[in-house]
């Protein structure tokens, strides 16, 4: 009797700390304040076959992988590694720390892609610190 008490309060002990650990494991994986997000992805100039994907939220300076797929078969199409913008004091825009605030916060993306002429596809980037992919956004290049 007392073998099995000690059993199920071990498992308990156990079972807490695994619990533990994976919510503040969820915690520091949380994206910055409002989520990584592709906010456009848009068709440049008619017949060239240009689009450009940008989006917001992910950490400054941060590497993010951008990645286009063919809306018809899923298979990628182009893809890239791209930093995220750092923030920087909005008095004189520097990006040292130690300069004068307020400062915008940084973690903007803006690629440009090309040769996609009579290619539908859709764009979504993958940000190495939140370990997550953002939302689809639909795009097909003016051609």
């Amino acid at each position: 009797m007392y073998r099995s008490r000690c059993r199920f309060v071990v498992m308990v002990v156990l079972l807490g700390v695994v619990l533990t650990a994976n919510l503040a494991g969820q915690a520091a994986a949380a994206p910055p304040t409002g989520g990584t997000r592709l906010t456009f992805a848009v068709g440049q100039a008619p017949g060239s076959g240009v689009i450009v994907v940008s989006g917001h939220g992910f950490s400054s300076g941060g590497h993010v992988y951008v990645a286009l797929f063919d809306q018809q078969n899923g298979r990628m199409r182009q893809a890239r590694w791209v930093t995220a913008s750092l923030a920087y004091s909005l008095r004189d825009g520097s990006v040292d720390p130690a300069s004068e605030g307020p400062f915008a916060p940084g973690g903007a993306i803006s690629e440009t892609f090309s040769g996609l002429c009579r290619a539908r596809v859709m764009a979504a980037a993958w940000g190495q610190w939140t370990g997550a992919w953002t939302n689809w956004i639909a795009v097909a290049p003016q051609c």
